[in-house]
């Protein structure tokens, strides 16, 4: 009998039981049925602890990262000296790692090797040697050959292969534009890159973060790029990821990293740094991040009132220069600090008024 009716009588022999449900075929069990579980013994179920590769918890074992900023603002050298930390269990800056350190794979399609080579050899004279360096593999692809495809399956059990025979935990690809060459706008097309990046992770078992590009800078005019949607091309390229990473180059040669996605933790506030002449990044003491609950004005105000206490009488165009904070930013966080004029009307030095200012000793006031 051909059912074309949902309200059919109940008493037609359309198969066991009853009526419309009765019509149902016996399914054939699929893996999907097979590895559906209640939700009880679901959470019963004993499953292996993916440990932190960075921070707690922003990027775990086979998950996926992206490291974005504009070309020059020091990605590949970041990316370095996360390898480096990560393989040692090293903190870095103040971001901890896997506790014993895990192996790094650098796969390398960006930089060329004379280059990689001379900042790794930086690095590790101002770190220090340590024999946990040898967990870092580096695959440069920059001398010639045929370029990688990651649509290309033989590739991916390459890259799966190297992951098992080196006990890679971490691959980082710089840079991902270098991986394929689908149109990065298509949300289709780079769905597809990204579906290959995560079979590499689930049979690898390892975690893949990958230096990708930000796109032209917005008209002048035009709403800036937030963190989220600053990186180049779909969107479906980052909503994927468990961290978005975005480094943006400020004021006074410092550089702002800006966690624009943690997707299973609090987004820890914003980091400052600066690059050291060795290349390797260090954190900046007076910049350094406050508590994950800092609004922008709360960090302003904090970094003005630093900059205050560590130079006084300071004009604003000045607290502009030493701070990562445009002029209009520096003038909103002077209004709502305690802070004196000195000098010039057109041009005054500002001062920051502590609370010592106010209440005198009592050996003072008994003079």
């Amino acid at each position: 009998m051909r059912l074309s009716d949902p309200t059919a009588p109940t008493d037609c022999n359309v198969g066991a039981g009853n009526g419309w449900p009765g019509a149902r075929r016996a399914p054939t069990r699929s893996s999907i049925t097979s590895l559906a579980l209640p939700l009880e013994e679901f959470i019963q179920r004993p499953r292996p602890v993916r440990p932190s590769l960075l921070g707690d918890g922003l990027l775990r074992a086979a998950d996926y990262g992206v490291i974005a900023g504009s070309a020059g603002v020091g990605k590949t050298t970041w990316a370095l000296h996360q390898a480096l930390m990560t393989a040692r269990g090293s903190s870095f800056l103040g971001l901890s790692t896997a506790e014993g350190g895990v192996g790094v794979g650098f796969l390398s399609l960006d930089t060329h090797e004379d280059v990689l080579c001379e900042r790794l050899t930086r690095m590790r004279e101002l770190a220090g040697r340590s024999p946990h360096d040898n967990r870092i593999s580096i695959s440069s692809h920059t001398s010639g050959g045929s370029p990688p495809n990651i649509l290309d399956r033989s590739w991916q059990d390459a890259v799966i292969e190297w992951c098992h025979v080196a006990n890679l935990g971490l691959l980082i690809v710089d840079a991902l534009s270098d991986l394929h060459t689908v149109d990065e706008n298509s949300a289709t097309q780079a769905g597809r890159v990204v579906q290959a990046i995560g079979r590499i992770r689930r049979l690898a078992l390892v975690a893949i973060e990958v230096i990708h590009h930000e796109g032209k800078p917005p008209a002048r005019g035009l709403v800036a790029r937030n963190d989220h949607h600053a990186p180049r091309g779909s969107t479906r390229i980052t909503d994927p990821a468990e961290l978005v990473i975005r480094l943006v180059e400020e004021k006074g040669g410092l550089l702002s990293v800006r966690f624009a996605k943690a997707r299973n933790v609090a987004r820890p506030a914003t980091v400052y740094c600066s690059r050291a002449p060795s290349g390797v990044f260090d954190s900046a003491p007076r910049l350094q991040s406050g508590p994950s609950g800092e609004t922008r004005s709360d960090v302003n105000r904090r970094l003005v009132s630093d900059a205050l206490r560590g130079q006084p009488l300071q004009t604003r165009r000045e607290l502009a220069m030493t701070t990562p904070l445009s002029d209009q930013a520096v003038k909103r966080a002077l209004r709502s600090l305690p802070v004196e004029k000195e000098g010039s009307y057109r041009e005054p030095r500002y001062r920051l008024i502590e609370p010592s200012d106010h209440f005198k000793p009592l050996n003072d006031l008994n003079r």
